[in-house]
């Protein structure tokens, strides 16, 4: 079975956005933590207030975005795999559920491992409780519905294998 010229060119523009994205994504965590404290350092700055400072918890905050970040890149190692005529294959399900895995590793930082770290940054040296919201939810849910998707895409493209077998 041939790929379809038109998803091949859909992959073609979603690979391009997702690298933007992805770009943006690590332009704004570097900046955050390698421009403002530069600019901070700078006499009569805009940036030289406190609400600029970086800190641990800054950090801290960030890892659910670098998780994120590692969603973005497998989406666009996936497009491009799409672009190149791939379909039911192994590397398919694989960057799906890489994408899942992304999904649901923030949604774990953002509600156990972020008011843990942060509880310890504090002072308080035990567990800081779980964080669920709407937004926590959505993403574990849906990292879990992309990793099983990603497994339906591994036996679709085993079953495929087996029928050409046949041709």
């Amino acid at each position: 079975m041939s790929a379809d010229p038109a998803l091949q060119s859909e992959a073609r523009k979603l690979e391009v956005f997702t690298t933007i994205g992805l770009w943006l994504v690590i332009l704004s965590i570097a900046g955050r933590f390698i421009l403002y404290p530069i600019f901070h350092a700078l006499p009569d700055s805009a940036f030289n207030t406190p609400e600029f400072d970086t800190t641990a918890n800054d950090l801290i905050i960030t890892l659910p975005a670098v998780i994120l970040a590692g969603g973005l890149n497998a989406a666009r190692k996936l497009f491009g795999r799409i672009r190149k005529g791939e379909m039911f294959t192994d590397a398919v399900g694989r960057g799906v559920r890489e994408i899942g895995q992304s999904l649901l590793g923030a949604a774990v930082a953002m509600a156990v491992v972020v008011p843990w770290l942060q509880a310890w940054v504090d002072g308080k040296y035990g567990f800081g409780g779980i964080k669920l919201d709407t937004l926590i939810w959505t993403l574990g849910v849906v990292g879990f519905a992309m990793m099983m998707v990603g497994r339906l895409l591994k036996q679709a493209g085993a079953l495929k294998d087996e029928l050409e077998q046949f041709v």
